[in-house]
């Protein structure tokens, strides 16, 4: 979608245009993860993207994740640290269908955690995601930037 939507800008008759509408796509892109279209907003939502997954793998798979599975074992406590993990989410994303895979990616890291028991590889796994995520963000972030 968003690189159709910039192939589109490309097709705008004067490059004033095409770069009004690479703004306004690049605010609708970031504007959930940064207040404003300014590059320090992009290095922090970018950092974020990388640095969230490494505390929140700390947090659930590797403290919540033993806390629970001491007295209740690992399959209930996968299942409690992906609604904990999803719950919240749900204060940054609200709440839709799209927590769906966010629980089930929660019970992917407990797995992995469980399976090598290391919290590296659960960390990388996620933050693998979130960059898979974000890279067509940061491609309309260029486009922008490559304009302004």
């Amino acid at each position: 979608m968003q690189l159709q939507a910039i192939s589109d800008a490309a097709g705008y008759g004067s490059r004033a245009q095409s770069t009004a509408y690479l703004a306004s796509l690049f605010s609708q892109e970031w504007r959930p993860v940064a207040d404003l279209p300014i590059r320090i907003d992009f290095v922090y939502a970018s950092v974020m993207t990388f640095l969230a997954p490494v505390v929140e793998e700390a947090l659930f798979t590797g403290f919540l994740l033993n806390a629970i599975a001491k007295p209740c074992g690992f399959i209930a406590a996968a299942l409690g640290v992906a609604l904990c993990f999803t719950f919240m989410h749900t204060f940054k994303v609200s709440v839709g269908v799209f927590l769906i895979p966010l629980f089930f990616a929660s019970l992917t890291y407990s797995a992995i955690r469980i399976w090598c028991g290391s919290l590296l590889l659960p960390m990388l796994a996620h933050c693998a995601i979130n960059g898979v995520i974000f890279i067509p963000k940061w491609v309309v972030a260029a486009s922008y930037w490559s304009r302004v």
